[in-house]
């Protein structure tokens, strides 16, 4: 079987910054044409054949940011290949949006034994709004998931600790309680390989949803590491943020509260930016800066 994989992150409040690894919002993709055979080798198809019937198309049918999303139906399945690591905290974040009437499901994989696929978990999600996450069949617990409407999805992995947490729309799955990233068979290490986008065979005929800003990048990373990327001062703020994006090639600006509310957008054209957070309820916020196919985060407190 195959599933649609999704996922999600926890932005862990003890890192000021992130490293850059992966960020896709589709932009620079040609609307109606398939997404594995435009994107290079950063994307491909289950069966190997960028292009084929099970290619994704870019759509600009609905959008979180910008003006373009991938949209999945019935025999569309991308996977996003390789992840391959296994050592450090890692997470992984996207836009989705189911349409009433539609389902949709994903998986996220640990890394293959003997050319098999080995699923880390899988969450499949109804047309009324209802959802049913499976890890290894030893987690399985029941959620609830928006419909018609854009939402969070983010998982964050502790590849030493074997720990795992996913959210929609910040709230757990699964709280205050990770799960055992590496379930069931002993022989599996913690790797975290591939994301999946597919189809759950038992919804044939009721798939149509849309994927949007899909992130993966380490945040264990000490500051010293990525200070000199992306700085943001005064930190704490109580009127204005100023972001030296000197070491970044940004080209739009994002900011989330800590409850994931999308507070702020806006175009970026010059190394430094001003964000004024006068009339901002105090708190923690994150700003995501995005280039071309490049993400940076950094975390602020508004007091």
């Amino acid at each position: 079987m195959k599933y649609i994989a999704l996922i999600c992150v926890l932005l862990n409040s003890s890192y000021a910054l992130v490293s850059q690894t992966f960020f896709d919002n589709f932009e620079t993709y040609k609307i109606g044409s398939p997404l594995c055979l435009q994107s290079e080798g950063e994307w491909t198809t289950s069966d190997g054949t960028p292009g084929g019937d099970q290619d994704v198309i870019v759509t600009d049918e609905q959008s979180f940011s910008g003006n373009k999303s991938i949209m999945f139906t019935n025999t569309s399945t991308s996977v996003l290949l390789p992840f391959n690591v296994n050592t450090g905290k890692w997470e992984l974040s996207f836009k989705m949006r189911i349409d009433s009437g539609y389902t949709g499901s994903f998986r996220i994989t640990h890394r293959p034994i003997d050319d098999e696929t080995n699923t880390a978990f899988q969450v499949n999600f109804t047309e009324t709004g209802d959802g049913l996450f499976n890890a290894a069949y030893m987690v399985i617990l029941d959620f609830s998931h928006p419909v018609a409407e854009w939402f969070d999805v983010r998982l964050e992995v502790n590849t030493d600790n074997n720990r795992a947490y996913l959210f929609f729309n910040e709230i757990p799955v699964l709280w205050p309680s990770a799960w055992a990233w590496c379930l069931g068979d002993l022989a599996l290490d913690t790797a975290l390989t591939a994301l999946q986008f597919s189809h759950y065979p038992e919804n044939e005929g009721k798939i149509k949803y849309f994927i949007d800003d899909v992130g993966f990048q380490q945040t264990n990373l000490k500051l010293d590491d990525t200070e000199m990327v992306m700085r943001v001062h005064p930190n704490p703020t109580r009127n204005k943020l100023l972001v030296d994006a000197s070491g970044t090639n940004a080209s739009s600006c994002d900011v989330y509260s800590i409850i994931g509310s999308h507070v702020l957008k806006k175009a970026v054209h010059s190394d430094k930016i001003e964000l004024d957070c006068s009339k901002w309820d105090p708190g923690i916020y994150f700003i995501h800066l995005h280039g071309d196919k490049k993400s940076w985060q950094s975390k602020f407190v508004v007091e």
